[in-house]
């Protein structure tokens, strides 16, 4: 380190975080033995599914931000315009982009570094099937879950 710059970025622990995002219906993450579920804001409803889909992310830093300091965060999300919009910071969206900036002043405050990675809905169970509020079903795929 010289004059307070990192020259050489050290090598972090690994976290995986699974989110998803249905239309109207909710957002949903896991982390871990950790879960959240929730419906979408009704001031959020209209808008598009890459909007839902950053904004589960942030919600997945909001619940467990903290827990990820000098950590590397990989969030494996099923759309691949999110993956594309968090690897190179660009978006169409001027809503999408104002959450992509908002979760990395976040990492940078919350101190961990992340990347995104893009997996089929079907490779994305999880976090799928608590974004439908399926709870029953849930349960029964990882007894580790909270």
């Amino acid at each position: 380190m010289w004059n307070g710059v990192r020259l050489i970025q050290p090598t972090w622990p690994t976290v995986h975080v699974y989110t998803d995002a249905s239309g109207c219906k909710g957002l949903r993450g896991v982390f871990g033995p950790h879960w959240f579920s929730s419906c979408v804001p009704c001031k959020f409803r209209d808008c598009d599914i890459q909007f839902k889909e950053i904004y589960a992310i942030l919600q997945a830093i909001l619940h467990w931000g903290d827990l990820w300091s000098n950590h590397h965060v990989v969030f494996h999300v099923d759309n691949s315009a999110i993956v594309q919009a968090l690897t190179t910071e660009t978006n169409h969206s001027h809503l999408t982009m104002l959450v992509v900036r908002l979760i990395a002043m976040l990492a940078a405050f919350l101190h961990f570094s992340f990347s995104c990675s893009w997996l089929s809905s079907e490779s994305n169970m999880l976090a799928d099937i608590a974004s439908h509020f399926q709870y029953a079903r849930l349960f029964k795929l990882p007894p580790s879950l909270n």
